[in-house]
């Protein structure tokens, strides 16, 4: 009898301890599953901001073209007047003189203007993708 009451004994204690392992056990995994809840909230949040931040760039990018679309209709009509002053070996009064160097001066501001703009929203549009 004495010695099935310590066996009965240490296999109680062994159960004891395997419960407090299995609970141990349960409490690490309950904790992990918080942290990968936690984790999953922390992704999901910033793949909203990241698509909203994609939106805005596209919207920014269509009013770029618009933009650009503008400056070159611009840029075409500057050089159809360019088109109608006389060459410059012509003689011309100093109004069309003046008017001549403004015209160079906003085209090459357009095209400045383009060329900033194209190099930008490319560059914008390749960290996109």
């Amino acid at each position: 009898v004495g010695a099935v009451t310590r066996e009965l004994s240490t296999e109680k204690a062994n159960s004891e301890e395997l419960q407090r392992n299995l609970d141990e056990a349960s409490q690490s995994l309950l904790k992990r599953g918080d942290d990968f809840s936690e984790s999953v909230r922390l992704l999901q949040g910033r793949l909203e901001a990241s698509d909203r931040e994609n939106r805005d760039t596209q919207e920014r990018l269509k009013l770029a073209n618009k933009t650009n679309a503008m400056l070159a209709q611009e840029l075409e009509e500057a050089t159809a007047v360019m088109a109608r002053l006389p060459p410059n070996g012509a003689a011309q009064s100093d109004a069309m003189q003046q008017q001549e160097e403004e015209s160079q001066k906003r085209i090459e501001q357009l095209e400045g203007h383009m060329r900033d703009r194209d190099a930008l929203w490319e560059g914008r549009v390749r960290e996109l993708e």
